[in-house]
Formats: structure tokens, sequence, C-alpha cells
């Protein structure tokens, strides 16, 4: 459940994490961990999608495990989001 103090952690989180500086994910591609991210946040659901956006994925194949890794992070943060809807 998620009260103020988780919130505000989570809130503190982002922060942190908007300042940090990017990680070039993909090299075959040049692409980085925020644009990934930014892809997932703008609708990518698969990997598939994230290589038609930003062309991560489609050389080697050494990042796929990482965007599968935020589409999954990204899909738990909404499954929580919606529970803690409902339990308002």
């Amino acid at each position: 459940m998620l009260d103020c103090s988780n919130a505000n952690h989570y809130y503190y989180f982002q922060v942190q994490r908007n300042l940090r500086s990017t990680v070039i994910v993909c090299i075959c591609a040049n692409v980085s961990d925020r644009t990934i991210s930014e892809a997932v946040r703008s609708g990518c659901g698969s990997v598939d999608d994230i290589t038609m956006k930003t062309g991560a994925c489609s050389g080697c194949g050494q990042c796929r495990m990482h965007c599968q890794s935020e589409i999954d992070a990204h899909n738990t943060l909404i499954q929580v989001s919606e529970m803690s809807q409902q339990t308002v």
C-alpha cells in the first residue's frame, strides 16, 4: 500500500534518477537508457516496439534484456498504481 512516506520516497527516487547521467545501453544503435525508458513510458509495450521506435535491439541483441526489464518495471508500476487507486 502506498502512503505519503512511500510516495515521497518514489518522487525522491525519480528526481535522483533524472539527475544521473545517461548510459548507452545499445551500442549498435547508440541508444541510451533514458531513450528506452521514454519509449516505454510513451507506449512501447514490447521489445519489438522499442526496436521500431529507437533502433535498440536491432543489432547484436545484447540490450534485449535491459529493454524487457524496462517494460516489466513499467508494467509493475502501473499495476501498483491501479491497485492503490482501487483501495482508495
